[in-house]
């Protein structure tokens, strides 16, 4: 088994308040988050809170997630398994206000095993790097509210 924890963080001139409804509201993520060779989209079957389950469609196969807490608006945290428990992710967002907008840090703590722990520096990398789109995407999409409501 191998783990590995990458961090990304941005910056944008969104608050708090609406980084954390962005980030909770997964239903959302593909008006603002474009699907990639890594990732198909999300399927919520829930409102997204507490507990309930979410699948992302990936390149390794479907993920399932829960929302494992939040506190608004400064920290959620989601944990993601494939059903072979062969990739396994905790993602925890922090979000910091700053003096023009917020800081938002997403550390994910990526574990591999079985067929793919001889793959693990692959799956990291290619992890890392839609980490950086995924966390670019939020960005643009965070900043072009803040453009529309002046």
């Amino acid at each position: 088994m191998g783990t590995s924890v990458v961090t990304i963080t941005i910056e944008t001139r969104a608050q708090p308040p609406a980084v954390f409804a962005r980030l909770t509201d997964l239903a959302d993520f593909g008006a603002w988050l474009p699907r990639s060779r890594v990732y198909g989209g999300t399927r919520v079957t829930a409102s997204p809170i507490e507990g309930h389950e979410y699948v992302d469609h990936t390149a390794v196969g479907d993920m399932v997630g829960r929302m494992m807490s939040a506190t608004p608006p400064e920290r959620i945290e989601f944990f993601q398994a494939t059903p072979d428990n062969t990739l396994s992710a905790g993602i925890v967002y922090t979000i910091t206000p700053t003096g023009t907008g917020t800081r938002v840090a997403r550390t994910g703590t990526i574990t591999t095993a079985g067929r793919l722990r001889w793959l693990h520096s692959i799956v990291v990398a290619a992890t890392r790097r839609e980490n950086r789109r995924t966390m670019e995407r939020l960005r643009v999409a965070l900043d072009s509210t803040v453009d529309e409501t002046g």
